[in-house]
């Protein structure tokens, strides 16, 4: 699997994609700083580098400890599918929890939010204890990984009100909300 930092250069070198996640919502942008797209690692895979990746953008994905697992390149120009995974199990995997786990053990929750950009902003914001499930379905196998560390969860939906799936939740203690409609965390937060 290839290195982070060879997709960070290739970010590092492409001004219109750096601006175009510097930018504010407003303006058509993500609102990183460059803070937060270095602590995520962001990168870019232009098309000489690999084909199942070319001209998307390049989210790491790390296991709890921080072994690099695989990567999510998202789309940049509107190409279905919005998101490409490498292989890896979804379902027993919450972004970001590599960076949350210590904050969630001292504040005895986790905040489960649906995006990779969702917990982006909240990290970059002060909201640390938030990780991704990276769709619409928190998994039983999900749940139990949560449970290492918090017995509470908080599932923040989108406010696009899709069906939100939770699995079996054991002792853990769940609550479901929704963001306004048509709002997502990184959208409601940077208002």
């Amino acid at each position: 699997m290839k290195d982070p930092s060879r997709f960070q250069q290739y970010l590092m070198q492409n001004e219109s994609l750096l601006c175009y996640l510097q930018k504010s919502r407003l303006e058509g942008g993500r609102n990183l700083t460059m803070s937060t797209i270095q602590e995520f690692e962001l990168g870019y895979c232009p098309s000489i580098e690999d084909n199942v990746y070319s001209g998307r953008l390049m989210i790491p994905l790390r296991g709890v400890r921080g072994s690099l697992l695989g990567y999510s390149g998202r789309a940049l120009d509107g190409v279905l599918p919005l998101y490409r995974n490498s292989s890896f199990k979804k379902s027993e995997f919450l972004y970001g929890l590599h960076l949350a786990w210590r904050v969630a053990l001292s504040q005895g929750y986790l905040i489960v939010v649906e995006g990779y950009f969702d917990v982006m902003i909240c990290r970059q914001v002060g909201i640390k204890n938030v990780v991704a499930m990276c769709g619409t379905n928190l998994s039983t196998k999900q749940i139990l990984l949560a449970n290492r560390f918090v017995n509470r969860l908080s599932v923040v939906g989108d406010g696009d009100r899709a069906p939100i799936k939770i699995g079996n939740r054991f002792d853990l203690e769940v609550t479901l909300k929704f963001m306004p409609l048509g709002e997502d965390p990184d959208t409601f937060i940077l208002k």
